[in-house]
């Protein structure tokens, strides 16, 4: 008669188990998306909002560099450039959303500024490393100029000869990142290109992107619509951007 009993208290309990996994499989997802449409759009406030705000994970910039170990075979010589991969040189980001406005349309208008320290013990070598490389500013300059009229050729070709231009140069990572080194043709560039920004006269891969923003950029809140949660509907004012494509052909011989 126990035995009896026990096996009927096993099977409906096996029975309501099953009732009640039945039912949180139906539910639980229902559930688990109810509370993400609370939790989850931008609302001033909220606590997604200032995770959003003032991301605290930590974020890092890995750069690798390409040293050429025989210039003077690839200069003199024309032979193939050997190419030794350094780094990681690393930096830690951070990232903190600015003049942030609240739009009647179910968006919000921000900018992100971006700030780069260096991290020395995650880094392969210092900021002081030499690099050997292609010199930036003249091969873009040279692509500038096989479109540029004849007169500005002309006198540009005499100018980059007269300051004795090499294709290749050596600079420190620092320079070659975020320091960024003295470079006439990188002061000049918006005369060759007026739709270059104006510089500081300093050459840089990332020069004058530390601690700056790259635009106004303006996403959905994923209130009311969690299917547009977080996308960009307007970077600047703009709803579509202009794609640029430049294509360079390198030699060891550059003319103008």
């Amino acid at each position: 008669m126990t035995y009896c009993r026990a096996l009927a208290v096993t099977a409906v309990v096996g029975f309501l188990l099953m009732i009640l996994g039945g039912a949180g499989v139906l539910f639980v997802p229902k559930l688990f998306v109810s509370i993400l449409m609370k939790k989850l759009p931008l609302v001033n406030g909220s606590e997604a909002f200032e995770l959003w705000r003032d991301i605290p994970l930590p974020a890092f910039q890995r750069v690798y560099f390409f040293n050429l170990t025989n210039p003077y075979e690839f200069l003199q010589e024309g032979k193939k450039p050997k190419l030794q991969e350094v780094g990681p040189y690393t930096f830690r980001v951070s990232m903190v959303k600015t003049n942030i406005v609240w739009n009647s349309n179910g968006t919000v208008s921000y900018r992100e500024v971006r700030t780069f320290h260096f991290d020395r013990e995650k880094s392969a070598g210092g900021q002081d490393d030499v690099i050997v490389s292609i010199n930036g500013p003249l091969v873009g300059a040279g692509a500038l100029l096989r479109v540029a009229n004849p007169a500005l050729r002309f006198v540009m070709a005499v100018v980059i000869n007269k300051l004795d231009e090499q294709l290749i140069v050596n600079h420190t990572v620092g320079e070659l990142l975020y320091d960024g080194y003295p470079d006439f043709l990188a002061a000049v560039s918006h005369m060759l290109d007026p739709t270059i920004p104006t510089s500081d006269g300093k050459f840089g891969y990332m020069h004058g992107r530390n601690a700056t923003d790259d635009g106004l950029y303006t996403v959905y809140t994923g209130v009311g619509r969690m299917d547009l949660y977080n996308i960009i509907t307007r970077w600047n004012g703009k709803k579509s951007l202009q794609a640029v494509v430049l294509l360079v052909t390198l030699s060891s011989e550059h003319s103008f």
